[in-house]
């Protein structure tokens, strides 16, 4: 039996030289190949790049790459190399990629087996950073993908890994190329993989991907309201989608959230006690809910700050209203949606009252949980792929939708509410 356990750097004629020599051995280089002596250059097994050796051939080749243009003038770097390697062995598919266990301090490993073989999948910062495998992996090329994005494993994904040996649900990271062509990649206006498809080829696919992906764009508007899609145009115009930024995205996921667990504690929360004593601290507090000045100074703040979040929706459906960027806009408008509900505790005390009242604070919530439930997904857009992405494309656009029927009655119902209470008042 042979057993290949790595390699050993022949490193005397660097001792010889006086040349400085890495931890575990090899002449130690810098991004240009260069040793501490500036006419002396090392590539291959015996070179010590940031006290690492490398012991496969692909990351040699991408060394005498770098040198090679470097000696005929060029400026090229070597800043590390994909040591992924996948073998097949008697038969028996063995497969190591991305980082190896030891290089990172803080890595958690994850780890399944079962009679078809064995599965391994390092995590750094809750994202995966190497993967390794004996016996078959059909998602190995998904897993590959996305330790060069560095995905997010969120906690139930692990659990699937543990149970099953794959962190996503059939077609969980399936490229948006193998979508079906009625897909939706673009919610905001509906427009399918066909329609994107046909875009492109009408276009010219040969073209340079930001200049395809800005075309493709001004042609069927995929990705110019919200953004969340502009990933997915890249990708399917031949780009890197991991490289795109969506604005806003995670403030309108906080905000959403934020929002979301408030909606939740408002209905179970008791309403806010009035003071039980003339002479209790608690009376300097509780004149917001027994005096008229008080009660329509936070009444109409209340009013303001849904106005205002109602105008920065307009962003996206007024077609000639393009000032900023919507992912901004969005996210303002999730914020505002956020401190609406703060504005709303301080104006009734977290008391809905009966009959018309009821109807409006009613109204009021259900129109800030589907819209937190809307801005949660649309934050999401970006960030997940595959089925998941399909799935959620789909019922963002019918949150949103819920979301618009739900605040329609909010005008008729608020003006109803101050005219009673001006009617009323004595």
């Amino acid at each position: 039996m042979i057993i290949a356990a790595g390699i050993r750097p022949n490193d005397q004629l660097a001792a010889d030289c006086g040349l400085e020599i890495g931890p575990r051995g090899g002449f130690v280089i810098d991004e240009t190949l260069s040793t501490n002596d500036p006419n002396i250059r090392a590539i291959g097994e015996c070179a010590s790049f940031r006290d690492h050796l490398f012991g496969l051939v692909a990351p040699c080749y991408r060394m005498a790459d770098v040198l090679a243009e470097r000696l005929s003038g060029g400026s090229s770097v070597f800043d590390g190399a994909d040591e992924s390697a996948e073998l097949k062995l008697m038969g028996v598919q063995v497969a190591t990629l991305g980082q190896a266990i030891g290089e990172a301090p803080g890595v958690t490993t994850l780890t399944f087996q079962n009679e078809t073989g064995y599965r391994k999948l390092l995590i750094e910062k809750g994202r995966v950073v190497g993967a390794s495998c004996v016996g078959a992996w059909p998602e190995l090329p998904q897993v590959r993908q996305a330790i060069s994005a560095e995905k997010f494993l969120w906690p139930w994904q692990r659990t699937r890994f543990r149970r099953t040996g794959t962190p996503w649900t059939p077609g969980g990271e399936m490229p948006v190329h193998d979508w079906p062509n009625d897909a939706i990649v673009c919610s905001c206006l509906g427009i399918s993989k066909a329609t994107l498809d046909r875009t492109i080829r009408e276009t010219g696919p040969e073209k340079e991907t930001e200049s395809l992906v800005g075309e493709v764009a001004a042609t069927c508007g995929a990705s110019t309201a919200c953004g969340s899609c502009r990933g997915l145009v890249t990708e399917l115009c031949g780009g890197d989608a991991s490289r795109v930024v969506v604005p806003g995205a995670n403030a309108i996921l906080l905000a959403s959230v934020t929002a979301f667990v408030a909606v939740v504690s408002i209905m179970f929360f008791s309403p806010i006690a009035f003071a039980d004593s003339v002479q209790s601290a608690w009376r300097q507090v509780d004149v917001l809910w027994r005096n008229d000045f008080a009660r329509q100074s936070t009444g109409f703040s209340l009013l303001g700050i849904t106005a205002v979040g109602m105008i920065f929706s307009l962003r996206k459906r007024i077609p000639r209203f393009k000032i900023g960027s919507y992912g901004i806009w969005r996210a303002l408008h999730g914020i505002l949606g956020t401190l609406s509900l703060v504005a709303m505790v301080v104006h009734t005390g977290l008391r809905l009252g009966s009959n018309l009242n009821f109807m409006l604070g009613f109204c009021f919530l259900l129109t800030i949980a589907l819209g937190s439930i809307a801005g949660i997904s649309s934050s999401l857009e970006n960030k997940v792929s595959g089925n998941t992405a399909m799935l959620v494309r789909v019922w963002r656009g019918r949150l949103a939708t819920l979301h618009l029927w739900v605040t329609w009655p909010l005008p008729v119902l608020i003006a109803l509410h101050v005219l009673s209470f001006y009617w009323f008042s004595d």
